[in-house]
């Protein structure tokens, strides 16, 4: 039987308490849009409907998603070896404070595997990449999972990337499993959709050998108890450097010693967020792969040993 794994307590309470606390501004933004679209005295009463649209359809969503997940994780730890480590409902942080919830991360010899599960019921159709579910007779067309696992998938090597662990970075598949569907049709997708059944199956056929068991374990521990964030070492402590293009908006910069590295992230009036950082070409190069290669790297014009990129690219 594979291994199970969950991540640290604390850790996923603190990731869990950020990712809240963008929520709570996401119902926010909900309602402070209503405000803005409709009559005033409207307000009081649309005001307690949208809180509630908006946190049942959280609700509804996680309680559907965990039943689902629970199912795909007995299959995959009954199908494959203890070579194999499963890690369910796992939170990484793949840049400073933006954060990927990923369903299942499975790791064996063969590589690592995403799996995103989805706990829709009745009859799903996927065709290049687009998703519909049969209601009432008709085709209504859903978000999609591939989409979204695309995502988790850019994300997920960027973590990887930002934790120095072991390269070339191994080969990673994502996979959307539906747990509840009574039919599922695939046609030209871009990845494989599955039913848990298929996914334990399609696993443990995987008879590459890419990973070693140290490697394996690497991943894993991270993935589990991983230490600060390399961005956050650099970020926290370090003062922010002057700057000369009126551009940009930054902190008044303090003094620092000589022949240290600093990193100062800021907006610029048209609202683009960046990374600056003064030391030598490689130690900005070293930061710039920290967050994943966002866009190009630059010199920054105004300062000799400076440069700057882009986090928005």
């Amino acid at each position: 039987m594979a291994r199970i794994y969950t991540q640290s307590p604390d850790l996923k309470r603190e990731f869990l308490k950020r990712i809240q606390e963008k929520m709570d501004r996401h119902e926010q933004d909900v309602k402070n849009r209503m405000t803005a679209q409709t009559p005033h005295f409207l307000h009081w009463a649309l005001k307690p409907l949208v809180t509630k649209m908006v946190r049942s359809k959280q609700h509804r969503d996680a309680h559907q998603g965990a039943h689902g997940e629970f199912s795909v994780g007995l299959w995959l730890r009954a199908r494959l070896p203890n070579t194999w480590a499963i890690i369910n409902d796992v939170v990484l942080e793949y840049q400073m404070d933006e954060y990927a919830q990923i369903d299942h991360i499975v790791i064996g010899p063969a590589g690592v595997f995403l799996l995103e599960t989805k706990a829709w019921d009745g009859a799903i159709l996927l065709k290049k990449d687009q998703s519909f579910r049969k209601e009432g007779g008709k085709w209504v067309k859903a978000s999609s999972p591939i989409r979204q696992n695309k995502t988790h998938q850019r994300r997920f090597q960027q973590w990887y990337t930002l934790h120095h662990l072991p390269k070339p970075i191994p080969p990673i598949e994502p996979i959307v499993v539906f747990s509840h569907a009574t039919w599922l049709a695939v046609d030209e997708c871009s990845m494989k959709v599955l039913t848990p059944r298929q996914t334990a199956s399609y696993l443990s056929k995987q008879s590459s050998t890419l990973l070693d068991d140290v490697t394996i374990e690497r991943i894993v521990g991270a993935i589990l108890a991983p230490p600060i964030s390399p961005l956050k070492e650099f970020s926290k402590e370090q003062p922010p450097i002057s700057s000369s293009n009126a551009d940009r908006r930054e902190a008044p910069a303090r003094q620092q010693p000589e022949n240290t590295v600093s990193i100062r992230e800021g907006t610029t009036r048209r609202g683009r967020k960046y990374v600056r950082i003064r030391g030598s070409y490689e130690e900005a190069e070293n930061i710039w792969r920290q967050y994943g290669k966002p866009g190009r790297l630059n010199k920054d014009q105004f300062e000799s040993d400076t440069f700057f990129f882009y986090r928005d690219e």
